[in-house]
């Protein structure tokens, strides 16, 4: 018997599956552009979770996106992503394995918890060869385990496609479940900091672990996108909304950042968030506009010149410097670039980079 949910935090915890339970008045739902994140959103230090039923374990593939606002990240400031656990409060001891975001020097790891939160744990697999939550503040995280308990970790960065972190096989894994969730640390200054969205949980369910009689393929860790229709470069935007994703061009590194966060403080280092490019061929205008967490534009950056073919983001002429329109620092918090690219003969190309200013 198959078991699958999908949650995108559009209409979290209404009428419908999942049902989610805990400490559910400590999350709130925030939009970003098109997309909807689930915000740690309590009102003092401390800690919270909340628990969904899940009976996913072996077989099972797991898929969640997972934003950082800020960069106050340590023992003290962290998330957890339960895949599975055998108790609905994930404070106490269980059984289960959890992705460890942001406790071991800004790490994602792939942990084992057999007793007490913290103690009785085992790494499995850690994301140090691939990512840096500093560097990269909005990712996609995908795990597999096999019917056999082979573990395996991948993480997409800036849509460029999925990288296998690491893989590592269990002698005796675990073979039940009963729920997965999210558990949240944070002092008084990072009660926000973690935004999850995009949960997906399927595979067979623990109370029949038989595997169907034809089972799914293993899932292409480089699946290739659905094509989406591209836009007119003779049209021009005209809006103040950031455009939807169905109306983007599906594009990999032909833009990126040198860095996820930046700090426009005048102290003159990572003052300005910097765009490089790698593009088919030369003379593509651009233009930037900066929506924030809420859709709204903050900011029309067009480019004066035509830009060669590539660019590293230290030479480049894409520059946002956290202003606004009127030439005031914007506020902290994640910001979206949407990067519109028109060309005389070739095809025109956009871009949604998310991008987080700090002080």
């Amino acid at each position: 018997m198959k078991a699958q949910f999908t949650e995108s935090f559009g209409n979290w915890n209404e009428s419908g599956y999942p049902q989610w339970g805990g400490d559910v008045g400590k999350y709130k739902v925030i939009t970003l552009g098109p997309d909807k994140f689930l915000n740690s959103n309590d009102t003092q230090a401390g800690s919270s979770f909340i628990y969904t039923p899940s009976k996913v374990l072996l077989g099972g593939t797991w898929t969640l996106r997972f934003a950082l606002q800020g960069k106050d990240l340590s023992s003290k400031v962290f998330s957890r992503f339960y895949l599975a656990a055998s108790a609905s409060d994930l404070t106490n001891s269980l059984k289960g394995y959890y992705l460890d975001i942001g406790s071991h020097d800004s790490e994602i790891l792939l942990v084992r918890q057999k007793g007490i939160m913290g103690k009785d744990t085992t790494v499995l697999i850690s994301s140090s060869n691939v990512a840096s939550l500093y560097k990269y503040s909005d990712l996609k995280i995908k795990v597999t385990c096999s019917d056999g308990g082979e573990w395996k970790m991948w993480i997409d960065l800036s849509d460029d496609g999925y990288t296998l972190c690491g893989c590592t096989t269990e002698s005796q894994p675990l073979t039940s479940s009963s729920y997965a969730g999210i558990y949240c640390k944070y002092a008084k200054g990072s009660v926000g900091n973690f935004l999850y969205g995009d949960l997906s949980i399927s595979g067979p369910s623990t109370d029949n672990p038989t595997p169907d009689p034809t089972p799914d393929p293993t899932p292409d860790p480089n699946p290739t996108p659905d094509p989406v229709p591209i836009p007119d470069p003779n049209t021009p935007s005209g809006s103040d909304t950031l455009p939807t994703s169905d109306s983007m061009l599906v594009v990999k590194k032909q833009f990126h950042l040198a860095s996820r966060a930046f700090s426009p403080d005048g102290d003159g280092v990572n003052d300005e968030a910097k765009l490089g490019y790698q593009l088919s061929v030369s003379d593509y205008a651009v233009k930037i506009t900066v929506f924030d967490a809420s859709g709204h534009k903050r900011r029309s950056i067009p480019t004066s010149t035509l830009l060669n073919s590539s660019s590293s983001p230290e030479e480049s002429a894409l520059i946002w410097d956290g202003k606004d329109d009127d030439g005031d620092i914007c506020p902290v918090g994640i910001y979206v670039l949407f990067v519109e690219a028109t060309h005389p003969s070739a095809p025109g190309i956009t871009k949604k980079i998310v991008v987080v200013l700090n002080r």
